[in-house]
């Protein structure tokens, strides 16, 4: 829901299709996986100006209880240069300055989503050709679960005890410029019962802790008018 807005506006196509033999539940960890996702299908329609942006799901090997999941998503944008692929996974580096200014980022997204992987026991890595498109794949080692667990609707969400938000209130400002991040961190905090405040620059991030004190401010680096660091 987070990317299928951004895909509409540029009239592209977004598919998906998960493999016979995944199973419907795995146990591990969601908010690492859900970012990983939005990170590669949000850049995929980044630098796809027409076509489509596919993700597909497959089953990989199983040992002592541990399954490989594998990942691809892959787009009909502009590609990567052969001599430039070893750049996509620096921090704030792409495979062409011209890229950023004309699509914008600066690569980050990237090496956050290469890191997570690994945190989930797998590795990433792209397939591509300038011009005819992109393929990331992503493999992550999980656990799979055959019944999931009904939890009655009057049990609260987080089964260590009350939302974080009601152990710990706090006021949260959240500065960052990316539409679909803002939407991202907003979501994650919701889920641990948080209403944030955004702020859409470091400018503005000052603006509203001159109206207001707040407890954290959640504070994007690279933004227009003012960066994290200046605001900071």
């Amino acid at each position: 829901g987070i990317v299928t807005p951004k895909a509409e506006s540029k009239g592209l196509a977004l598919h998906c299709r998960v493999a016979d033999g995944v199973p419907a539940a795995i146990e591990s960890d969601a908010a690492r996986l859900r970012q990983i996702l939005v990170n590669l299908l949000d850049n995929a329609v980044k630098f796809t100006q027409r076509g489509e942006v596919r993700l597909e799901v497959e089953r990989g090997e199983e040992r002592e209880g541990r399954l490989e999941l594998h990942f691809t998503v892959r787009d009909t944008g502009i590609g990567i240069p052969a001599d430039r692929m070893d750049r996509l996974f620096k921090p704030f580096s792409q495979a062409d300055s011209s890229m950023t200014r004309l699509y914008g980022g600066t690569g980050l997204g990237l090496v956050i989503s290469q890191r997570l992987t690994e945190r989930l026991g797998g590795r990433m890595w792209v397939e591509s050709e300038a011009g005819r498109g992109s393929a990331f794949f992503f493999i992550i080692r999980c656990r799979p679960v055959e019944r999931v667990p009904t939890r009655s609707p009057a049990e609260p969400g987080d089964l260590a005890g009350p939302k974080l938000a009601e152990r710990l209130p706090l006021r949260i400002l959240l500065a960052e410029d990316n539409s679909v991040n803002q939407r991202v961190g907003l979501l994650m905090l919701e889920r641990m019962g948080y209403q944030a405040d955004v702020a859409g620059n470091g400018a503005e991030a000052l603006e509203a802790l001159r109206r207001q004190a707040y407890d954290l401010i959640l504070m994007d680096i690279q933004m227009p008018e003012l960066d994290g660091l200046e605001a900071t």
